[in-house]
């Protein structure tokens, strides 16, 4: 995925970068370098966004389901 495409596809989601980086786990830098084009986007994120798109899942949506799951760990 190129950076323009992973910066579309985040604002589909209806994400800022900062939320973005909170559902993928890294720190606000790392996402930014993705988003530049600064550091390869590592497949398993490429492979999560391609799924919340066929799924239709907002990124907020996704956010709330992960957050309960490492609750209930």
């Amino acid at each position: 995925m190129a950076p323009d495409q992973f910066r579309t596809t985040i604002n589909k989601l209806g994400l800022s970068q900062v939320a973005a980086a909170r559902l993928f786990g890294v720190d606000e830098e790392t996402l930014h370098q993705w988003a530049n084009g600064e550091r390869d986007i590592p497949a398993p994120a490429v492979r999560f966004l391609h799924y919340l798109i066929a799924t239709r899942t907002k990124g907020e949506e996704a956010m709330k389901v992960l957050d309960s799951w490492v609750l209930i760990r």
